[in-house]
């Protein structure tokens, strides 16, 4: 390494990450090539290596200068993407002066068996303008996720000089197939190549070194040897490994590269169903590229972590050491991308994602809100539906048959006792932004109860699925009571509709549960702006979860009632379909300036939701197709589906257009396996996701004696008469109770079941009396040392109560 000549300008500007609407994502299917790489407007952004939760680089893109009156660089070109092939992640990228002089086409993919990106680069313009073009490879690397801290280093080698870069023990080399005429390490914003050239158009700096810092490599590539070459940034853990890995790669021609790389992808596309004549309406464009997409975001290192998306939204205005993005797992996101992938047909990921989650869920059960693909938390929020998802995705395998020697029912059983020892109140619902009572929580709740029931049932264990179905029956007893308004505002003609939410701290053991009360504290809202509302005010269309799973019928004059509201002030009607913002007074996404969101924004509109929609009208019996073209209208051209889509007028400064992406993530893996799901469900003539042991308990709304359930997380206040109150906790315990103020005392020793719970069951009679009792625990041989109560409603007598 050469260190004779360091740059000036350290360390440099603060870091930042770049774009997160993506224009591609791409890697070879092979996991012996253990890189991704990203693309948008143009240029390359972040290479991930050697997991795909790893970032690298920020970006990497041409410099163009005729030397004397101009130099650009590529991101203010016009641009157009395309994809190389039907199934295949690899782009060609055209670049065009606005002003006509020149262009660049670049075909993008990796080494399809090694950690190298390639990029095959083509200039042209006429003989006049070609003798004073010159071009320069400009790279940002930010190493080991973070932007500060690089170092960087020209180096000799057998086939000239070299750039590379290292942090830790993680290397790049860039080199390419011509030689670098001139090289430089510098600090970004002080002395980098963009600086130098935009000083005299000319590169002028030549520094050898760059340590400790924000840094920036520059090398001006000898075109006049010639004009079509290839650009190869390679990783490794060592420079040797690193310079090894980059000879190896570019010792192979290009076309040979790309026939190989083409061809694995058109392999992993062999077990993809066909879609339907007429299901698409794009000649399955959005349908293969969606399926590839998800198989891409799985890492090659941890079989079967599935992130959510190689983004980093908004990451221009987040600092370059801010580790977290989408480039994380989410279970929730990875069970509905697994899911998609079954239902288009394939078997072995799906069977992989869920061992992977099977090996990543928390002892007592849960698992965290996110985590890197190695298991580590990054956010420790808790939410409900990401606990109850893994059972779905296990139950849906079993089946399909495709379980293998593989056996879920630990990890479900766990699971399921995690539910029931937490809920009903989840601390975060699905938007990971509020705690309480959520329809759509509630619905995965329900329905994975059912699920793991079976399951139960398959082993001869009766008692513990009948109680895992019994407590699912008290959740689906509550449901109107919980998170229906009877005294709703927001359409004078139809008080009573489902809300988002109703409030509730998950530490409160004695919540309020009527979903006429209380303040939701809604989050991402603009400075000086109110944040509370009434909670029945405040909407999603997150209770379409219950029809999908088959805990209520489609059609329903409730749930018809609750969508007109939801349309009435969350559907936006793009030019390209309908589509829905996630709840009134949402904040989360771009400034409706245009600028990026920072804590607070305004809540743009989300393509999945319109996939949601799409398979409750499948559901309802009316026309799906609209929902599909719309979907299919709102990816770009390359096929990729965005977080969000822009949902007021035009800002042409911020590039900000009615029904296109905004500046959040893209792609979104949930809404490529919505699309693969709605499409399948149109082909199938009824819903994917739907649960036929769910639909079969609830549609038919059998009439059983209420069930009321206490436990130190719940203690209900009252319950009816001609019901069953069920006492539960966690430990064996001797239930020390009476019903006519201790004339008659009662001592009922627990009954245990499988999932680690404990419980007695006491019939309610018609009596003024309360229902006391205080638990001795056997175990421990010790008393509670406090007695609790319940009241008996002789007024409501063989109907459910919630807490008054």
């Amino acid at each position: 390494m050469l260190t004779t000549n360091p740059a000036t300008g350290s360390p440099g500007i603060d870091p930042r990450w770049t774009r997160s609407d993506k224009d591609g994502v791409g890697t070879a299917y092979s996991a012996l090539s253990r890189v991704w790489f990203t693309v948008s407007k143009g240029i390359l952004n972040e290479i991930y290596y050697p997991t795909i939760d790893r970032p690298q680089i920020r970006d990497l893109q041409y410099l163009i200068s005729d030397g004397e009156t101009f130099f650009c660089d590529e991101r203010h070109l016009n641009n157009r993407h395309e994809c190389l092939a039907q199934d295949t992640l690899g782009y060609r990228i055209t670049n065009v002066d606005p002003h006509g002089r020149y262009r660049i086409v670049k075909e993008v993919i990796t080494d399809p068996h090694r950690a190298c990106v390639l990029v095959q680069t083509r200039l042209r313009a006429d003989a006049g303008m070609l003798a004073k073009l010159r071009l320069f490879a400009l790279l940002g690397p930010h190493l080991e996720v973070g932007g500060r801290g690089n170092n960087g280093n020209v180096v000799q080698t057998s086939r000239g000089e070299v750039l590379t870069a290292h942090k830790g023990n993680t290397w790049l080399v860039l080199a390419a197939s011509v030689p670098f005429l001139h090289r430089s390490c510098g600090y970004v914003g002080t002395t980098d190549g963009w600086q130098d050239l935009a000083r005299n158009f000319r590169m002028g700096w030549e520094f050898d070194c760059a340590p400790d810092g924000n840094i920036a490599l520059t090398g001006e590539l000898d075109i006049k040897q010639s004009r079509e070459f290839v650009l190869a940034l390679a990783f490794g853990d060592s420079l040797h490994y690193a310079l090894v890995t980059v000879a190896q790669a570019l010792s192979t021609s290009f076309a040979d590269h790309r026939a190989r790389f083409i061809k694995q992808w058109e392999h992993a596309a062999v077990h993809l169903r066909p879609e339907k004549k007429k299901t698409t309406g794009d000649g399955g464009r959005l349908y293969h590229i969606s399926h590839s997409m998800i198989l891409a975001h799985e890492d090659k290192t941890y079989d079967g972590a599935l992130v959510a998306s190689l983004s980093i939204p908004w990451g221009e205005a987040r600092t370059g050491n801010d580790l977290g993005g989408y480039h994380l797992v989410w279970t929730r996101d990875m069970c509905h991308s697994a899911t998609a992938l079954l239902a288009a047909g394939s078997k072995e990921v799906p069977l992989r994602a869920l061992i992977y989650l099977a090996c990543t869920q928390k002892e007592d059960g849960g698992f965290y809100q996110n985590f890197w693909i190695n298991g580590e938390p990054h956010w420790r929020g808790i939410q409900l539906d990401q606990v109850a998802l893994p059972i779905l995705l296990a139950w849906r395998l079993r089946q399909a048959k495709v379980l293998q020697d593989f056996d879920p029912y630990p990890m479900v059983l766990k699971a399921a006792g995690y539910l029931i020892h937490h809920g009903p109140v989840t601390p975060q619902e699905r938007w990971e932004e509020c705690s309480g009572y959520s329809p759509s929580t509630l619905a995965a709740h329900i329905a994975a109860l059912i699920c793991a029931a079976a399951f139960a049932r398959e082993r001869g264990q009766q008692s513990t699925a009948k109680y895992l179905e019994e407590y699912a029956d008290f959740l689906e007893s509550h449901i109107e009571a919980w998170t229906v308004t009877t005294q709703g505002s927001l359409m004078p003609d139809i008080p009573r509709h489902f809300i988002r939410i109703q409030p509730a701290d998950a530490q409160d053991p004695q919540p309020d549960e009527v979903a006429n009360h209380g303040l939701l504290q809604v989050q991402n809202r603009p400075p000086g702006s109110l944040t509370a509302f009434p909670a029945k005010d405040v909407v999603d269309a997150g209770f379409l979860q219950l029809v999908r799973y088959g805990i209520r019928k489609p059609g329903e004059a409730l749930i018809e009632d609750s969508l007109h509201v939801v349309d009435s002030l969350l559907k936006v009607d793009t030019p390209f379909g309908a589509c829905w913002r996630r709840y009134n007074h949402d904040g989360y996404g771009q400034r409706s300036d245009g600028g990026p969101y920072q804590g607070w924004g305004y809540g743009h509109a989300w393509p999945v939701l319109t996939g949601e929609r799409g398979h409750y009208e499948l559901a309802a019996g009316r026309d799906v197709q609209p929902f599909i073209r719309a979907m299919e209208g709102f990816a770009t051209s390359t096929q990729l589906l965005p977080e969000q889509v822009w949902a007021l007028p035009d800002q042409p400064k911020a590039h900000m257009v009615f029904g296109r992406p905004t500046g959040g993530a893209m792609p979104l893996l949930w809404a490529h396996g919505e699309y693969l799901k709605l499409v399948r469900s149109a082909a199938d003539g009824q819903v994917f996701d739907l649960i036929a042991e769910v639909a079969d308990r609830y549609r038919k709304r059998r009439k059983a004696r209420p069930l009321e359930v206490w436990k130190f997380n719940r203690r209900v206040r009252s319950l009816p008469a001609g019901g069953t109150l069920r006492i539960q906790a966690a430990a064996p315990f001797r239930l020390h109770w009476t019903c006519d103020e201790w004339k008659q005392i009662h001592d009922t020793d627990s009954k245990s079941i499988g999932t680690g719970h404990e419980y007695v069951d006491i019939r309610v009679l018609p009596q003024r009396a309360p229902i006391r009792f205080t638990f001795f625990w056997t175990a421990v041989g010790r008393w509670e040392g406090r007695d609790f109560q319940v009241d008996i409603d002789t007024r409501a007598r063989g109907e459910s109560s919630s807490i008054q």
